[in-house]
């Protein structure tokens, strides 16, 4: 039996140190809660993942920091898919451009949510994982429950950890230079004033976040999943391994064996599942009028995940609301690449006597504008278009081409093999258009394609500006928020970012 005399859990995340609010690396907690058994760890992160698939249930994830930041709202104009309609882009009076569209249509927004968010989540996963082996046992179990239940939440807590880290690797750290990683705060300091952070390579980076799927995938060997957790499944760790590998394999950090590495953990992730040609099957996925908030299993995705808060998607009756942001119309050109057989066409827009409006998530005419939205990540049509680029930029292009053709017949009512291009570029570049067509507004997919091919972004004229997305451009990478650079910190700014102002 492992003993513990006591432990402390985070509560509240309140301020994140003793200083402020303001220095979101630091993981000192402001309210604490004894909490001694394997059962009781279990219980606090239970509040929280019961808010990710229901939420009907008490909202108490704040236990664990708040609102984990799933995915920027922004993202499908980021992309240049949805825009705002002309009349909002200018001062009706003055001709020059809104100060908020010149921020968001010229890539600048700070985006300080995103790293606050992800980083207060991970100091509070960094005490389950290092205390829940170590903590005594709930005397009203057994043995081999309490050590069942360790799994369980380590388990659970490894998967969310290393979702949490890419998440912030992606966004803060610029796709080719190695040096510039992100901080891996791997421990819950015990004296955090005096804790000196700094980045460390991209590659450490992933070897950290590889490193806690795999003991999380050992520990499923041994204690295999249950009903209770949220992403400890073999099939999603797969799946984001998968991704990790893709998007890794042409940055900074890229080894020779990424790609095979891609190529096998997406057939891990697809086992034996089949994609689903249903035009239903793809509707229910993010539906939210039909299944509104329910908890939807399937074989096309291993989790369906609820966002409440009103900054994934807002729409009324009216339209899109919520900052006036986003008015929903698709940008001219994007329909033309959805072709009429195509079944996502039908499902992811919305005729509108306006013109095309997004809809993927079949809000419109939901009553309430702060409705949500759904996140599912990692799901099969992705692995399987992982596995046709992996087979592709390996020169595996027969293999490549059969499972791209096995794709385009679960999306398209007609087709036609022949149509797959026979040379290696024009095959390669089929596969990425369809990862395009399938991931509309979707995530952050999009974006971080972008980013990882160098894609530039041509807005044209606003007002006379000329707004245009390099490829890449420092905009790809976001800065790091200004008050994490003190003294006591050796965290550099992203560069591009250095004599960029914003306030906090």
């Amino acid at each position: 039996m492992k003993i513990k005399a006591l432990s402390l859990l985070i509560l509240t995340i309140g301020c994140l140190t003793l200083g402020g609010c303001s220095d979101f690396l630091d993981v000192r907690p402001r309210n604490l809660k004894i909490v001694k058994t394997p059962s009781e760890h279990k219980a606090i992160l239970a509040g929280y993942l019961r808010w990710c698939t229901n939420v009907t249930s008490v909202r108490d994830h704040a236990i664990m920091g708040g609102g984990f930041h799933f995915l920027s709202p922004k993202m499908s104009v980021y992309c240049g898919e949805t825009s705002r309609v002309a009349k909002d882009l200018t001062d009706p009076e003055t001709g020059l451009i809104n100060p908020q569209v010149q921020v968001d249509y010229s890539w600048l927004h700070k985006n300080v949510n995103k790293w606050k968010q992800n980083y207060a989540f991970t100091g509070q996963l960094n005490y389950i994982i290092d205390n829940i082996t170590e903590v005594e046992d709930d005397i009203e179990i057994s043995q081999i429950e309490n050590d069942a239940i360790r799994d369980y939440v380590k388990g659970e807590a490894l998967v969310w950890r290393a979702w949490t880290l890419y998440n912030i690797l992606q966004f803060y750290s610029p796709y080719k230079n190695n040096e510039l990683g992100i901080v891996l705060n791997m421990t819950h300091y015990v004296d955090p004033i005096n804790a000196v952070l700094k980045r460390s390579s991209q590659l450490a980076c992933y070897k950290q976040i590889l490193s806690d799927c795999n003991t999380a995938l050992e520990l499923l060997q041994r204690t295999p999943t249950t009903d209770w957790n949220v992403l400890y499944e073999s099939e999603f760790i797969y799946g984001m391994m998968a991704n990790v590998f893709m998007y890794k394999a042409m940055s900074g950090a890229a080894e020779t064996n990424d790609w095979s590495n891609a190529e096998k953990y997406a057939n891990l992730a697809i086992g034996n599942r089949e994609l689903s040609a249903d035009p239903s099957s793809l509707r229910r996925m993010f539906d939210m009028q039909t299944v509104p908030y329910e908890k939807y299993h399937s074989s096309q995705f291993t989790r369906r995940i609820v966002k409440t808060t009103p900054d994934f998607i807002e729409f009324s009756v009216q339209g899109y609301v919520g900052n006036n942001m986003y008015s929903g119309m698709i940008v001219p050109g994007l329909e033309s690449l959805y072709k009429e057989n195509d079944i996502r066409k039908s499902i992811y827009f919305f005729k509108h006597t306006a013109g095309l409006m997004n809809n993927k998530y079949n809000m419109y005419g939901l009553g309430d504008p702060g409705q949500g939205g759904i996140v599912v990540p990692f799901r099969l049509a992705e692995n399987i278009l992982i596995k046709a680029e992996a087979l592709c930029r390996q020169n595996k292009d027969s293999e490549a081409s059969e499972v791209l053709n096995y794709f385009k017949e679960k999306r398209y009512t007609s087709y036609d093999v022949a149509e797959t291009p026979a040379n290696h570029d024009g095959l390669l570049e089929e596969i990425l258009l369809q990862r395009r067509l399938e991931f509309f507004h979707e995530g952050d997919i999009r974006w971080l394609d972008m980013k990882r091919l160098g894609l530039e972004l041509d807005r044209g004229k606003i007002a006379g500006i000329d707004i245009k997305l390099e490829a890449n451009d420092y905009r790809y990478t976001w800065p790091i928020p200004l008050l994490e650079m003190d003294s006591r910190h050796d965290v550099v700014q992203n560069p591009g970012w250095e004599n960029i102002m914003f306030e906090e």
